[in-house]
């Protein structure tokens, strides 16, 4: 039933896209970059949409420096083609 929903959740997320002139993507500051943000990231550039990117709770975190880093440190990793 999960993967179902979550194909249903990746349907609708890319309608969205495909219609949106700038992508909102809104993460958990605990959870950054887990699969699900990935693949709706990876389609918003693919299409090339403006795409930004929001970090939630980032009062949970004990060390805002280290999850600045973190963050940066993904983005180039996982979306080193835009540099």
């Amino acid at each position: 039933v999960e993967d179902k929903l979550d194909e249903l959740s990746l349907a609708q997320s890319i309608t969205a896209i495909r219609r949106a002139g700038i992508v909102i993507l809104v993460m958990e500051a605990m959870h950054i970059f887990e699969k699900q943000d990935l693949s709706i990231a990876q389609i918003a550039i693919n299409e090339g949409k403006i795409l930004l990117l929001i970090i939630n709770k980032c009062d949970l975190i004990k060390d805002l420096d280290a999850l600045k880093i973190e963050v940066e440190s993904m983005v180039t990793h996982y979306f080193s083609q835009l540099a």
